[in-house]
């Protein structure tokens, strides 16, 4: 027996359920920015630094686009190992219904899974979101400008986030967090006489 497709109906409606919930994300983003004492010093900082064809309005919809993806991945990330358990309890069932193919399907689907999270997230876990948020501005503004503007980074990592980041942890976010990553590498020395013949 087939499931049946969902009508297109509530396919509107699950869209528009996203919508709400990503609005009043950028609605509460918005008014902590608003309501913020050095939103115009910082804005003046940006001003001063990107070029005059990146207007205010464009500025503020990449910062709100950005900010409600970041937020999104934080809970995608805290929904994980909930998804996880659903899954390893289907795959049970499957196994136990002979469905031996779509179990194995699933499995690999899950070790597949875990395996991403494992190398992008790394331990990383409850600040993916905002590492994401922090590395994406400062290369952004390092594409506009050619400087990362951490000062900014870390007011709009504070708006988006509503908590204090300092511009340490702002140039921390470009780091690599794997041993792979942090590892580099390099030719080998020449040593003083020993030459190969």
């Amino acid at each position: 027996m087939r499931a049946r497709l969902p009508s297109f109906s509530s396919e509107i409606a699950a869209r528009r359920q996203k919508l709400l919930s990503r609005t009043a994300i950028a609605l509460q983003i918005l008014d902590r920015w608003e309501s913020d004492v050095e939103t115009e010093a910082i804005w003046n900082v940006v001003r001063s630094k990107v070029p005059a064809e990146y207007p205010a309005e464009e500025f503020i919809l990449d910062v709100l686009a950005s900010g409600v993806r970041a937020i999104e991945l934080d809970g995608i990330v805290h929904e994980l190992p909930t998804t996880e358990a659903k899954t390893v309890f289907r795959q049970k069932r499957l196994l136990k219904g002979k469905h031996y193919q779509q179990a194995a399907y699933e499995m690999k689907l899950l070790a597949d899974s875990r395996d991403l999270r494992k190398r992008l997230l790394s331990r990383e876990k409850k600040t993916a979101g905002r590492k994401y948020f922090m590395k994406l501005w400062r290369d952004k503004f390092r594409s506009l400008c050619k400087k990362p503007l951490d000062e900014v980074v870390a007011f709009l990592t504070h708006v988006v986030f509503d908590i204090e980041v300092s511009t340490e942890a702002v140039r921390g976010s470009s780091r690599a967090t794997t041993r792979k990553g942090r590892t580099t590498t390099r030719k080998p020395r020449k040593r003083p006489g020993h030459s190969r013949p």
